[in-house]
């Protein structure tokens, strides 16, 4: 073979086995695998929670027997192997979310006596936790952070009452700035939820006439748009957004009724909607609570008067968590989900009995189908055959 001829060849056998390695996640997945996590010590542990790498964060209770029901943050190694004890400023904390770094944020009581609880976030794969303080009143919470290490939530801004605002800070959880409400009264509350990349945050805040409404903000938190309206909502109903991807898709939910919720997932930037109970669930209630960045969607439906089962929205199907074959064996008499990451993984809390504290923090990971490893091992062996010829003088 002539060398222009074998270098075409090369260029071309690596761009399919590349194509190959790339696309192969996309391609199915067999089975499911559930790791049950434990917990540090105590009856209870829930997941909330986890990155890329598997990393799980939540929280559990740490004193053995269930008569204290004390609980602390925790996070795991990758695919939620071994729990470490984040601890807490005073007695309770508890983890909401981690980015890439593992970076956890969440919530820890600062003082026994007014029972007052301030965000935190930690350093790199958990490190230490340092106070975020508030906006002026006695209570903050973190609820989402990104991999900047810029972190979203809610803080009260004064201690004359309860009046709560959405928040985000710099990098690294650097200063708090109030993110404001969508209303002009004086009194009204917002939360924040999420924080992609970018900087755009969702979360939900009232209105002048007192509804909740949905909003997204621009890169690093600026601008609070009515994400409700530029949807099209009836502007007199409640929404809410939980979940924000890095294009900028958007998920949550809005009332179509004082007693029914749709659930919605957006386009980039919180462009354009699709009603998931509409398009899936013949109307039926419904709640999108967390979407990654391949735009799968966890789904809460009412499948029968108040049974609820978590779906996942991949490839534009839905798959019921709740039939997979490892919670048939799993022994929980019911389970829920939290969040999910760019690999498919999922976290949610199995609980044992119903009538007594015992619950466990899980992770459930897919399990590729055994012809998308056959395409990763080729495309992965052709880019090596080609590298042993290039070693060989061809």
């Amino acid at each position: 073979m002539q060398r222009s001829q074998y270098l075409k060849f090369k260029r071309t056998a690596i761009v399919f086995a590349a194509i190959y390695a790339i696309s192969a996640p996309a391609l199915g997945y067999a089975d499911w695998s559930l790791t049950k996590l434990g917990t540090l010590g105590g009856a209870s542990s829930f997941a909330s929670a986890l990155n890329d790498v598997g990393q799980v964060v939540g929280a559990s209770e740490f004193v053995p027997g269930g008569k204290d029901r004390a609980a602390h943050a925790y996070i795991t190694g990758s695919d939620g192997i071994g729990m470490t004890d984040l601890g807490a400023i005073r007695r309770f904390s508890f983890a909401q979310d981690i980015n890439e770094t593992g970076q956890v944020v969440g919530a820890t009581t600062v003082d026994r006596v007014t029972g007052f609880e301030h965000a935190f976030i930690t350093g790199l794969n958990g490190a230490g936790l340092i106070d975020l303080g508030t906006l002026g009143g006695g209570n903050s919470r973190a609820l989402g952070i990104n991999d900047s290490g810029q972190v979203v939530g809610r803080s009260e801004i004064t201690l004359a009452n309860n009046t709560s605002h959405a928040f985000v800070t710099g990098a690294n959880g650097a200063g708090m700035t109030d993110l404001g409400t969508l209303s002009t009264l004086t009194g009204r509350f917002s939360e924040a939820n999420a924080i992609n990349n970018s900087g755009q945050v969702v979360g939900w805040s009232h209105t002048d006439e007192g509804y909740s409404h949905a909003f997204i903000t621009g890169p690093n938190g600026v601008g609070m748009t009515d994400l409700a309206l530029s949807l099209g909502l009836v502007s007199e109903s409640n929404s809410i957004a939980y979940d924000i991807n890095n294009s900028g898709q958007v998920v949550g939910s809005f009332n179509v009724s004082p007693t029914l919720t749709h659930g919605f997932v957006t386009g980039p930037d919180g462009v354009g909607m699709i009603d998931l109970s509409t398009t899936f669930f013949d109307g039926k209630g419904s709640n999108a609570f967390s979407i990654n960045d391949a735009g799968e969607v966890l789904v809460s439906v009412e499948v029968n008067s108040n049974t609820f089962d978590t779906f996942l929205y991949r490839d534009g199907k839905m798959i019921n968590l709740d039939l997979l074959d490892v919670f048939v064996t799993s022994g929980y008499k019911a389970f829920g989900f939290s969040d999910l990451n760019n690999n498919g993984q999922i976290v949610g809390t199995g609980v044992y009995n119903l009538f007594s504290p015992s619950s466990e923090a899980f992770l459930l990971s897919p399990v590729p189908e055994p012809e998308t490893y056959a395409m990763l091992l080729a495309g992965l062996g052709l880019i090596g055959f080609m590298v042993r010829r290039r070693a060989a003088g061809m």
